[in-house]
Formats: structure tokens, sequence, C-alpha cells
């Protein structure tokens, strides 16, 4: 297992060295920003073209979705960023709201791998500035160039770098589409690869399993104490009939169980196991189990349908067609499932009406189009911006800040 200590010393090296490297030099397609460092090239400029010439109807009524599309989750977030830090300030066991994705740190348990998080990081940036660029090309606005973002030797970001004095004077709607169309890329390629997930790859894998099949039991866990194990199958909880493993999951969240319940399980073999559950650390049940099972029926809705997912992890023990290599298959699941969260959260994080993220500057279009006053606009788009700020950063790092002071 890798250490996080190890892992954060690297990236300050790669950071600090690559800050000094950089500071020696002086490039005509380099700007530097402190460690920042933003890379020019015309290259794939033309590539943008070609496609944005393809259909430019298409990419107009595209992105125009991607508008409805982008404000829809844009309230989803930011409503719930300000519930789960209310809940955080207000409630000394809360978990936190949102998390840094790195390779080596853990969600819900799980250790973010490197393969997984790098395809994830590719797709999302390339996907998204591209985007970007396609829809700025079909409105006819130029592109003066694409390049990489890096912090010190860490790439860390893409960009395609539009005309910005001719965006600012196009109407609102094609800058709105310009800043929609990313994010909207990037949730549209994570409900495919849910989709294919869901309907092709996981009914084809465990097919012949009956409920759920359990993949891990943690040893100081509930479970493992009442005596389940890997590789047994889960047909009832507390009675009822588990059909596959969202329903198993829809059926946890319906009970909404607390610390100290008992829970009933019932085996495939017809063996009752009352789970005495212990306390996740928000005052509700935990079992302690990682199980897999049937495709699912339908997708749950979408700021909740990634979360199971991520419990699917190491699955080694679920039943495997026989024309599947089972270690190829679980890899290229594993990278799969992390494409898809990444491009998803981050995806979703980029439309909070915080400039200059693309929500930032969909909502910056939007108060400018309101307000004349510039000077009054600036200051209500700075308010919201700082307001949000806050409220993803109480969301990131309140429960350790919490945390520690309890410790000292």
């Amino acid at each position: 297992m890798v250490n996080v200590y190890i892992i954060v010393s690297i990236i300050l090296a790669l950071i600090i060295s690559g800050w000094f490297y950089h500071r020696g030099r002086t490039r005509k397609n380099i700007e530097r920003y402190g460690p920042l460092a933003l890379f020019h090239t015309s290259r794939g400029i033309e590539f943008i073209e070609k496609v944005s010439n393809l259909s430019p109807l298409f990419w107009k009524v595209f992105s125009t979705v991607g508008i409805i599309v982008a404000f829809i989750f844009m309230l989803d977030i930011a409503v719930g960023m300000y519930f789960s830090a209310k809940t955080i300030l207000e409630t000394p066991t809360a978990i936190a709201g949102a998390v840094i994705i790195l390779p080596g740190l853990e969600v819900m348990g799980i250790r973010i791998p490197v393969f997984g998080w790098l395809a994830g990081i590719i797709v999302l940036l390339f996907a998204h500035e591209f985007a970007h660029g396609i829809i700025a090309r079909a409105e006819k606005i130029r592109v003066l160039s694409v390049g990489a973002l890096f912090l010190g030797f860490l790439p860390i970001g893409a960009f395609v770098k539009p005309d910005e004095e001719h965006l600012k004077r196009v109407k609102t709607v094609k800058q709105l589409r310009i800043f929609a169309v990313g994010s909207f890329v990037n949730i549209l390629i994570s409900v495919t690869i849910v989709a294919l997930i869901v309907f092709a790859l996981l009914p084809a894998a465990t097919a012949s399993i009956n409920g759920i099949k359990l993949t891990k039991v943690d040893k100081n866990g509930a479970a493992y104490s009442a005596g389940l194990r890997e590789t047994m199958q889960i047909t009832h909880l507390d009675d009822i009939e588990i059909k596959d493993w969202a329903h198993f999951i829809n059926t946890w969240e319906e009970k909404n169980y607390s610390a100290s319940e008992n829970v009933k399980f019932t085996t495939y073999e017809g063996e009752f196991i009352t789970v005495t559950l212990a306390d996740r650390g928000d005052g509700k049940g935990k079992a302690g189990i990682v199980f897999c099972g049937k495709g699912i029926e339908k997708i749950n809705y979408p700021v909740q349908f990634l979360a199971p997912f991520i419990l699917l992890q190491q699955q080694q023990f679920c039943q495997s067609s026989e024309n599947t290599n089972a270690a190829t298959f679980w890899f290229g699941y594993e990278i799969l499932v992390w494409i898809a969260i990444i491009n998803f959260g981050i995806g979703l994080v980029n439309l909070l009406p915080i400039k200059p993220l693309d929500g930032g500057l969909m909502m910056e279009s939007i108060i400018r189009r309101m307000v004349r006053s510039k000077s009054i606009s600036n200051k209500i788009v700075i308010g919201i911006s700082l307001f949000f700020l806050l409220l993803l950063l109480i969301n990131i790092v309140g429960p350790h800040i919490r945390t520690l002071l309890s410790a000292l």
C-alpha cells in the first residue's frame, strides 16, 4: 500500500522543482504565474476547426441543450453544497461533502488507483477543453491557441484559448453555449460509461449471482463479527428479497439504518445472520461489506448514482463470463469507473457559480445581461463567487479542521 506521505512528498517535489526550472527560462509559448506555467501551441486548432465544420447547426443545438443541463446541475450542486456545509457546521460527526481526488488517497474507503485517476484526468481535460473550442468555432469565434497548464512539473489542466475580446461582444446565449458545453460533455461521458457498465458489462460478468455476492468483509467490522464472509450470497435483507445490487442499495437507503440497529441478512443457503451495525461516523449504521451483483434496472438520480460504483472495486470473487479473463475485465472496469467518477465529479464542481469556473462565467454572463452597471455586476459576481468558494472549502476541510481542533 502506497503511503500517502510519500505521494504528497512526490507531488511537492514536482511542484517546487518545476517552479525553479521554469523560472530561469524565457520562451514565447510559455506564460508563468508563480508555480503555474501555461504552455501554448497551435497544434490541435486544425482538428477543432474540422470537427466544428462538420455541422455547425448540430453543435449549436447540442450546446443549447448543454446550457439547460448545466443550469440544472448548477442549481443542484449549489443547493447541495449549502446544506452539506450547514450539516458540517452543526454536526460534530458530519463527513466531508467534497473530496480532493488524487491517486493514493481514499474515497469512501477505496484507494484511488493511479491508472484510473490518470485515465480519468486525461479524458476529462481533453473532452472538456476541446468541447469549448469546437463550440467557439461553431459560433465563429477564433481559437488563438490550445495548451496545457502545469503546476511545477505536475500537469493539472488543459485549455483552449478563444479570442476573449470577441467573446465578450457576442450575444449572451453564444457565451453560455461555450461556457456550458465543457461540463455538459464531461457529464455526458460519465452517464454513457455508467450506462455501458450497467446494461452491458456488469450483467455479462455477474449474471449468475442471486441477490448480491460479498467480495470483501471488513475483519474489524460488524458483519464479520456476526459471521458474514467473502463469497457469501445475500438474497434477503430483513425479509425483503434482493433482486440485484442496486435494489440492495436502495433498500438499505430506504431503511435508513442507525448505528447499533440489528439487521437480518439471509444467505443463498437459507442461513439467517443478524448484524448489529456499527457507527459510520454520522450516527448511521455500517455493516462493513463490499459486494457485487446482477445488473441494475435503472440509473438512480445523477448526484447519487456514481457512489455505488466506488463500492464495486476489487471484485475478483464475482462470477465472470467463461470468455472473460477476470483480472483483465476488472482492471478495465476499474479504469472505466474512475473515468466516470472523475468526469462527473469535477464536471459538476466546475458548474459551481465561482468565477473563473465555467459555472461562474455563466453566472457572470447572466448578471451582466440583467445589470447594466459594470461596477455593480462585478460586485455581485465577486460576492456570489466568494460565498460559494467558502461553502466549497467548508465541504472539503470542515470536518478535518473540527477533528484537528478536538484533538488539541
